[in-house]
């Protein structure tokens, strides 16, 4: 009996062990925000653009926020600016669906501004 009380114990402590060491790998990962998209504003490496989403909370003249919902179904914008970050050099030129430009078409004919960001290229 006391024999296997310890194989019960050591599973049990096994397990927990186990359980620290993955919630230990993803804290880290959503603290990196690696797991995000790039151009994201969770994400605080190069990719991201959590630097920008911080510093406009900082300076207290700007009231911030993170939408992670679709441009399509965004309502009620009018005298908001929409960052888009990430665009790529083709991007404008047809590679991104039609109704990815009427969901931005319907967004600034609602009175919001947009603002359009590239990546880097090299030409």
């Amino acid at each position: 009996m006391p024999s296997d009380i310890r194989k019960r114990f050591f599973f049990i402590v096994l397990l927990a062990l186990f359980s620290l060491g993955i919630f230990m790998i993803f804290s880290i990962r959503f603290e990196a925000g690696d797991i995000y998209p790039p151009y994201s504003s969770f994400r605080s490496d190069p990719l991201g653009c959590r630097a920008l989403h911080d510093s406009l909370i900082h300076t207290g003249d700007v009231a911030v926020s993170r939408s992670v919902t679709p441009l399509h179904r965004m309502k009620g914008l009018e005298n908001t600016t929409v960052l888009v970050p990430g665009l790529g050099p083709n991007d404008l030129s047809g590679s991104l669906p039609q109704a990815w430009f009427d969901a931005i078409d319907g967004l600034v004919k609602g009175g919001a501004r947009l603002v359009l960001c590239s990546v880097p290229s090299r030409f």
